[in-house]
């Protein structure tokens, strides 16, 4: 359904020194189409990607332990999956808009590659720890929030914070080589984080109920009247 974005994070940040800036000029002349879509199918479409990103996330996490070749290869593969959300908003909202929640969620994965090398390098990672575990927390929902009030600041924040923490949780129980903390710590971001999932699909949807089709709670709603 969506276009597949394939290229790298080396491409698309110091391939060519302009590169960037011409294409944030192309890019905020886009407007919100208004193409239609299969509720069910876009649920399921979402879903993929949300869960390729966090799996991403996860993976960056366990590679704390592993090659710096592993984790620049999941730290890339986290990237591009969050281009095919981002791709997603701009069918919505407008490009400047979606870029500023992608760029929220961009910071995620690069900060915990640079918390773990602090961990590695033995250097005090208290501040990396911080910013990572509040401040992107804080900047992904004020973004979200920003456009849709569908997604409550207060509820986004705290299953953010809920999902960064248990990350550093989880890099720690690693280097420590504590496999149920480890365990317990990813069982806690993937249940957060599907969470997060549904109440973001739930909000695009509830704030464009006129670009759906085969909408969920329309059937719902005839089956209970056919019931009455």
């Amino acid at each position: 359904m969506y276009k597949k974005i394939t290229h790298t994070i080396v491409e698309e940040h110091f391939d060519h020194p302009l590169g960037g800036q011409i294409k944030k000029t192309i890019d905020k002349s886009k407007i919100p189409t208004n193409e239609v879509f299969d509720e069910e199918e876009f649920r399921s479409d979402m879903t993929d990607y949300f869960k390729n990103y966090i799996e991403k996330i996860i993976e960056i996490a366990d590679a704390s332990t592993g090659t710096e070749e592993q984790l620049v290869s999941a730290l890339e593969e986290s990237l591009i999956n969050l281009d095919l959300i981002t791709t997603v908003l701009k069918k919505f909202y407008v490009t400047e808009y979606s870029e500023r929640i992608g760029i929220a969620f961009r910071q995620l994965p690069i900060a915990i590659v640079g918390l773990i090398h602090q961990f590695k390098l033995g250097v005090d990672p208290q501040f990396s720890i911080d910013r990572l575990t509040y401040q992107i927390a804080n900047e992904i929902a004020s973004e979200s929030s920003a456009i849709n009030t569908s997604w409550d600041y207060n509820i986004l924040y705290k299953l953010l914070t809920d999902i960064t923490n248990n990350i550093v949780t989880k890099i720690k129980a690693k280097m420590k080589n504590d496999t149920t903390q480890d365990n317990n710590s990813t069982d806690i971001i993937l249940s957060r984080f599907s969470e997060y999932e549904k109440m973001f699909v739930d909000g695009i949807i509830s704030k464009n109920q006129e670009r759906f089709t085969n909408r969920v709670t329309f059937k719902q709603e005839i089956s209970h009247k056919d019931i009455m």
